[in-house]
């Protein structure tokens, strides 16, 4: 999804070359930033030797002494078989070097956190000992510009945040893995807030139509995970959308408090009970067919409880209509 991000924050950009490390992983970004793609293997990460593979809770449970005095004195202690920071520091200037050389205009290049953060503290003057702090969140824009032949640092960990329009969303939902069917909800549950949003501003009440409809065609972004609202919300707030994944969060149930509300995560919490797959139906049909859904005692309380608070925000939404004639 993370991909995605970048491909729109690219968009408009003109590239003279796109380069990544020989792992696949940085071809499948490459990939999204547009242009030629080339792979360098001096690009390649930092070399780990024998913790290769393994898990950072493996890594702690078999070398806790090395995984801690690495973390403090990173220049000091080395991974078996790992690689000096120094050295790769030496191989990736060169790689960049070279690539500067013999391009013209502005380069992408997609690489690795390790590598990236060794070349940052290279090129601001930093202590290699302090390359582990240096902020490279997975998905992160560093601008590095050529001045008078010497590089300079202009940003970094850049998380690209592009304006969530359909376009966008669409192509989150199907990167995300949504099946078809439920991005067709997605969508009939975006017709019908944008159609309770426009009666209730009508009236007076204020909502942000364009928050409103990002939300309710990401809405269901996680629906093949458990608890998807909440999965939703995470991969939201993971992506730099926290006012989206908050709508997101809510769309399932509602906070009590919240009842009451006109507002984004009202009309999209009641949209979602409105539509049935693709098709708009009454609360209580929606209802009783998700009715038959349910086993066990407690699965058939919950069930009533989230018909009861629907039902109370369909009518706190109807007075506010009612009010606005």
């Amino acid at each position: 999804m993370r991909g995605v991000l970048l491909k729109h924050w690219f968009e408009g950009k003109t590239l003279s070359g796109v380069f990544h490390s020989t792992l696949a992983r940085a071809r499948e970004t490459a990939v999204y930033l547009g242009g030629r793609i080339s792979s360098v293997e001096d690009l390649q990460e930092l070399g780990v030797g024998e913790w290769e593979g393994m898990t950072f809770d493996e890594i702690r449970a078999e070398y806790p002494d090395l995984y801690q005095n690495r973390i403090k004195y990173p220049t000091i202690y080395r991974i078996p078989g790992g690689e000096a920071a120094s050295a790769c520091r030496n191989r990736v200037a060169r790689a960049l070097e070279n690539l500067l050389e013999s391009t013209e205009g502005d380069i992408a290049v997609a690489a690795h956190a390790g590598v990236n953060r060794i070349l940052l503290c290279d090129l601001t003057g930093q202590s290699l000992k302090n390359y582990l702090t240096v902020p490279q969140p997975y998905g992160c824009v560093n601008v590095i510009r050529e001045d008078r032949s010497r590089l300079a640092v202009q940003e970094i960990a850049i998380r690209p945040r592009p304006t969530l329009n359909e376009v966008l969303c669409q192509e989150l939902l199907v990167a995300a893995g949504t099946p078809e069917p439920v991005i067709r909800h997605c969508k009939a549950v975006t017709e019908k807030a944008m159609a309770l949003a426009d009666a209730l501003m009508r009236t007076g009440a204020t909502l942000d139509r364009e928050r409103l409809r990002a939300a309710a065609l990401l809405h269901d972004v996680a629906r093949t995970e458990r608890n998807h609202a909440a999965a939703g919300a995470q991969w939201l707030i993971a992506l730099g959308y926290p006012e989206m994944a908050e709508l997101i969060a809510a769309h399932h149930d509602l906070s009590p408090e919240r009842e009451t509300e006109i507002s984004e995560a009202t009309v999209l919490y009641l949209a979602d009970k409105l539509v049935q797959e693709d098709r708009e139906v009454t609360m209580e049909r929606r209802f009783a067919d998700s009715f038959g859904r349910i086993s066990g005692v407690e699965g058939r309380e919950a069930h009533a409880r989230r018909y009861q608070q629907a039902r109370r925000v369909a009518q706190n939404v109807e007075r506010q209509l009612r009010v606005g004639i």
